[in-house]
Order: C-alpha cells, then sequence, then structure tokens
C-alpha cells in the first residue's frame, strides 16, 4: 500500500464513522489517529474530545480546540487541533501557524478572559479549563493533526508560549502518520513464486535431517537472486549476522571486479550462498526436480553476494545475464521460534564465510537484538525541538545494516536520510 492509497482509505474510514456515530470528520479523524499514536507508544493517556471554538475576547482572535490528553509518563498536557481537508492542498507554513495559533488563542482566553463562564461544567472542555488554570510544572505540546501534506518548506515553527511556558509543537500530516501506520504492521513472510519468475528453479535433493529439515542445492541465476533482492530488500536478510559491507571491503571488491570483468567465471570463484524457508513446493517433472515456491525465504549466509549483485547492476549498469550462483537451500519447517534461530545460527556458523564473521555478528541474531531492532523502527525519536520532520531510531543490530540503506540514495536523500535517523549500533 503507497500513502495515497492509505490516504483514501484512511478518509474513507473517517467519512463513514462520521456519518455513522455523527461526530463530525475532524473528530473522527482524532479519535483514529491518537488511537494509532497510543499503539506506536508515541502518547501515553486516553484523548478526550474536547471541540470548543470561539473568539478571544480581548486579542479578537479566533481559538479552537478539538481534543487534549493528559499523559503521565512526561508530565505534560497535550492539546490537539485538527486540520481535515478534502482540497488536496499541502500544509503550507502560514496554514500552520494559524492552527496553532488558534490552541494558543484558546490557553489564553482560559487564562485571561471569564470565557470559563460560557463552558457547561459537564463537558471535558471545562475539566480542561480547570487542569489549565491550575498548572505548575506540567508540559504543554500543541500537536495540529491534518490529512493534507506537510510542505517541503514547512521545516521549523516558530515557538508558541501557552501558560507561561513555552509550547513544543508538532505537526502530524498524513506522510508522518502513514509511517506509524508502517511501522505498526506485522512482519509478512517473503513469498517467492519461481514458477512465474523463471518457470521453476532446478534442483537437487541433497539431504534429509528429518521431517522438519532437508536441503536441496540449486543454481540461481544472477538476474533472478538481484530482481529479488531488489523487490523484498533487507527483509531478505533478516537472518543474516551482516547486511551488505560496501564495495570498498577488500572481497566484496573482488566480487565486484568477477561481475563487470569474469562473469562467466563468476560461479566458480564465488561460494555462492545459503538460505532457509519455512516451506518449498516442489515440482517432479521430465526435466527433473524444480522448485515452484518458497515460504518465508531468508538468506543467511551469502548477503554480501546478493547485494554486489544488485549493486553491480544499480551503479554499474551490468546486465548479470552470465552470472550464476549456487545456492544450498533448507526448509526449516515449523518448528518452534527458539530453535529456528539456533538451526539457523549453525547453518550459518558452517557456512564458508566471505568476510570475517566474529563473534558479536553471531551474537547480532540474538532475540534481544532482533527486538531491539523491531523497536527501533517502531518507536519515533523525540524531534528536535521547533523542527517539524520526525526522527527515527536506526539499530544496526547486523554490520552494514546503516550503509545499506543507503547505498541507492542520491547524495542529497542520503543528507535528508541522515538528518533524520539517529543511529544505535548493538
Amino acid at each position: 500500500m503507497n500513502i495515497d492509497e492509505f490516504r483514501a482509505d484512511l478518509e474513507a474510514e473517517i467519512n463513514n464513522n462520521a456519518l455513522n456515530f455523527g461526530n463530525g470528520t475532524a473528530a473522527a479523524f482524532a479519535e483514529k489517529i491518537t488511537k494509532l499514536m497510543q499503539e506506536a507508544e508515541y502518547l501515553n493517556g486516553d484523548f478526550q474530545e474536547a471541540f470548543f471554538s470561539g473568539t478571544h475576547s480581548k486579542k479578537r482572535s479566533n481559538f479552537r480546540i478539538d481534543g487534549y490528553i493528559r499523559d503521565e509518563a512526561d508530565n505534560s498536557i497535550v492539546l490537539f487541533t485538527v486540520h481535515y481537508s478534502d482540497d488536496g492542498k499541502n500544509m503550507d507554513k502560514a496554514s500552520a501557524e494559524k492552527n496553532f495559533k488558534m490552541l494558543e488563542s484558546f490557553v489564553d482566553a482560559v487564562l485571561r478572559t471569564d470565557l470559563c463562564n460560557d463552558i457547561d461544567e459537564s463537558t471535558s472542555v471545562a475539566e480542561l479549563a480547570e487542569n489549565l488554570k491550575a498548572i505548575s510544572d506540567e508540559k504543554i505540546k500543541f500537536i495540529l493533526l491534518t490529512n493534507a501534506k506537510r510542505s517541503n518548506k514547512l521545516q521549523e515553527i516558530k515557538n508558541f508560549f501557552a501558560c507561561g511556558k513555552e509550547v513544543e509543537c508538532q505537526i502530524w500530516d498524513i506522510e508522518r502518520i502513514f509511517a506509524v501506520y508502517n511501522s505498526l504492521q506485522v512482519r509478512e513472510p517473503v513469498k517467492i513464486d519461481f514458477d512465474e519468475i523463471c518457470g521453476g528453479l532446478p534442483c537437487i535433493k541433497a539431504a534429509n535431517a528429518g521431517d522438519d529439515c532437508e536441503s536441496f542445492l540449486c543454481v540461481m541465476p544472477g538476474k533472478i537472486l538481484a530482481d529479488i533482492y531488489d523487490l523484498y530488500g533487507s527483509r531478505l536478510l533478516e537472518g543474516n549476522v551482516r547486511s551488505f559491507l560496501s564495495t570498498k571491503r577488500a572481497v566484496n571488491k573482488k566480487i565486484r571486479e568477477t561481475i563487470l570483468n569474469k562473469p562467466e567465471k563468476f560461479f566458480a570463484f564465488n561460494n555462492g550462498i545459503a538460505a532457509t524457508a519455512k516451506n518449498i513446493e516442489l515440482e517432479l517433472s521430465t526435466g527433473g526436480l524444480h522448485i515452484k515456491s518458497v515460504v518465508d525465504f531468508q538468506i543467511i549466509n551469502g548477503g554480501q553476494t546478493t547485494a554486489s549483485l544488485s549493486n553491480a547492476r544499480f551503479k554499474d549498469k551490468n546486465n548479470l545475464e552470465k552470472i550464476f550462483v549456487q545456492m544450498k537451500l533448507t526448509r526449516i519447517g515449523e518448528m518452534p521460534s527458539d530453535k529456528q534461530e539456533e538451526l539457523i545460527e549453525e547453518i550459518s556458523r558452517s557456512s564458508n564465510s566471505q568476510n570475517k564473521v566474529t563473534d558479536a555478528d553471531f551474537f547480532s541474531t540474538h532475540p534481544f537484538h532482533v527486538e531491539m531492532e523491531k523497536i527501533s523502527r517502531r518507536i519515533f525519536a523525540p524531534p528536535q525541538s521547533g523542527f517539524q520532520y520526525q526522527t527515527k531510531w536506526f539499530y544496526e543490530r547486523a554490520r552494514g545494516q546503516y550503509v545499506q540503506e543507503q547505498m541507492k540514495m542520491t547524495p542529497a536523500q542520503q543528507k535528508n536520510f541522515r538528518e533524520k535517523i539517529q543511529s544505535l549500533k548493538s
């Protein structure tokens, strides 16, 4: 799902909820997105709908609030305003500041005018007003929720003040919301249909170690391997103790030289790859045994070879037509996850390594590091004060992941990536 599809589905859901429950699109949108933010552990506490709008009697400025949260985790009061648009326009700086100004005017009106006399005491708005008047050491945050995209020029928002405190302002636009949505999705196993891609992959059954483990020897066309890597990227290497370590490393440099200068000898010179799959669909025909498809395909040794092929095609425009790679594929079956991890580590240790693998590399597949990597992809880092782009953690579980992520980026994209990523190495 891309961002446009996500936005269309989200808006259809919001419009449907607004129609069914009669609470308006802004309220339905705020409820939906704050739940998403809570699920991603970005917010703590229950969202309280508190729509109220009017005019500041002294400043003659409009105010509006859509809801709030008392976040006890960081001792803050979070005030929300919603900009729900159907005109397709981006959120520019002037519009963002106008929305934040309305929150500021609401707080000021509560503190400096008789606005509270106009608020129904039984509503959540009245409760919020009392909280604001009694505020002491609590922090205040303003959050603008919008289904629009933030303009590329909107990088920073000037400081606002409320209750005598400097306020942290955040914009949650559709791109930021989409990023959080993606971070919460369950990992989908890689499914590859070799029958559709190349008419099946010829193989020889090499060993059978029981009902839950059997191995096959295959010859994989380099172009097919690069195609698969380009499609799934690092998802293929989640069981690998290393990610791509760049062509500057001595061994990877030699791999590249072979690809470019002696492609017909690549099969002879290269150690190939070792892979695992939970399920393998086979077909026996007059041409021999073929692999039709695999489920949860993982390259546990040979990530350097795989990424080098993709890199050579991307950067050196090599068509890889003469490249063939030997592959040892092991079906690990439906064994318990701890047994799978143990078997994958044993296969990786036993496979012939092209780059030196240290004890730390092997420890990178430990469940602790795997879980830390998942958490780092899901939980956002605190944004720098005033800046309106989201920063993320990057837990480098396996050596080279940080470099690999930037391999196909332009210099400008790399600069943008580094600005928004905070790296943590295991």
